[in-house]
């Protein structure tokens, strides 16, 4: 009788050999500074969430989770977490705070690591990150970000805010500053923003309330709301999905206002009409005020 061993296709192929995946490998580090005068933060981030905190005082304080495992071996997993913790990748040069994979980049292959990271709020911050949720709080600014794939969350920034997101929700909230914004696919949500919003949205709802400077929104596809706390321009471009604007209250406004498909609503009183078509309406609200300018290629329009 004959006996037949079975071996894997892929062995074969590799010659008998037989490399065990390792299961994940996980450790942490710490690394402290202490800095003077102005700082900077500059991360780049290809796998892990980012968590980056405001506090007063002139400390650093660095946290890294680290996970390793898949696409090597446990050995070769054991020895990369080990040099991160002997050498956390965290480096201050004249100010500027550098974390992550420019700092290290042979050790970050298949590398997941996250930061909690609490800095002096006078901070300005410039973040990259390819996979993971990113959180901002309580940073002077100018924040600048960009991730490919992961929630993003800023909040209470001094300064200007530019974050482009290509995949996952957007909120940023009580921001001194201007925001210019751009996501893929993903929800955007800004609320009490002092220095008007710029914002582009190819897929996904946009969602503005306590607006307080000018608006201007370009969206593909997703519905456009913006409510404002003070009048200011509101410029709105939306290809498909319905616009809603809430106007400051009391506030005086000129409007010029398309459709493609859709209805246009008014409020009942106080407008004085230039040109009223079915998809064309002109004039002015409350006597007149800052333009809301709104098209709308495929779902209705509301002011109020």
């Amino acid at each position: 009788m004959r006996t037949f061993l079975a071996v894997p296709l892929a062995a074969l192929l590799l010659g008998c050999t037989l490399e065990v995946v390792a299961d994940n490998v996980e450790g942490v580090f710490d690394k402290s500074l202490t800095v003077t005068g102005p700082v900077a933060l500059e991360l780049e981030s290809r796998s892990g969430s980012v968590e980056v905190i405001g506090s007063s005082g002139d400390e650093v304080r660095v946290h890294g989770k680290i996970r390793a495992g898949w696409n090597m071996s446990r050995e070769e997993a054991e020895k990369r977490v080990k040099a991160l913790q002997a050498d956390p990748p965290v480096r201050l040069d004249n100010g500027v705070i550098r974390i992550g994979h420019s700092v290290a980049p042979a050790l970050f292959d298949d590398i997941s690591v996250s930061y909690e990271i609490s800095l002096p709020e006078r901070a300005k911050v410039t973040l990259h990150s390819r996979s993971g949720s990113q959180t901002i709080e309580r940073i002077a600014g100018p924040v600048m970000l960009e991730a490919r794939s992961g929630s993003v969350h800023v909040r209470e920034v001094s300064g200007d805010v530019e974050a482009h997101v290509s995949s996952g929700s957007l909120t940023v909230e009580h921001v001194k500053g201007a925001l210019t914004a751009e996501s893929s696919s993903g929800s955007q949500t800004f609320r009490d923003i002092e220095g008007g919003v710029h914002t582009q949205a190819s897929s996904g709802s946009v969602k503005l309330e306590e607006i307080r400077g000018p608006v201007e929104v370009k969206a593909s596809s997703g519905s456009v709301r913006v409510s404002q706390a003070a009048a200011a321009p509101v410029k709105v471009d939306c290809s498909s999905g319905s616009i809603h604007v809430e106007t400051a209250t009391g506030a005086g406004y000129d409007f010029d206002i398309q459709t493609s498909s859709g209805g246009i609503g008014l409020p009942d009183d106080d407008v004085t009409l230039t040109q009223s078509d079915k998809r064309h309406k002109k004039g002015a609200l409350r006597g007149g005020g800052p333009l809301i300018a709104l098209q709308a290629r495929s779902g209705g329009v509301q002011v109020r």
